[in-house]
């Protein structure tokens, strides 16, 4: 796939890159529950709420397993 003579430097930067993709997952996640927060025609809607909170608890469970 990559060719890299350095394999600590791959290992390292792989790590890296693995790290800051969770981080900006994170930061969009909680970016978007904010919104939702704020956003009272989307809190009014009961069964939409209900529908995308099953649906990060589904994301999260296939995750963290």
């Amino acid at each position: 796939m990559f060719r890299c003579n350095n394999k600590i430097l791959f290992f390292t930067s792989s790590f890296v890159g693995w790290l800051i993709g969770h981080i900006f997952f994170m930061k969009w996640v909680g970016l978007v529950l904010f919104w939702i927060r704020q956003n009272h025609s989307i809190r009014s809607n009961r069964y939409l709420v209900s529908e995308f909170r099953n649906y990060i608890a589904r994301i999260f469970s296939i995750l963290f397993l």
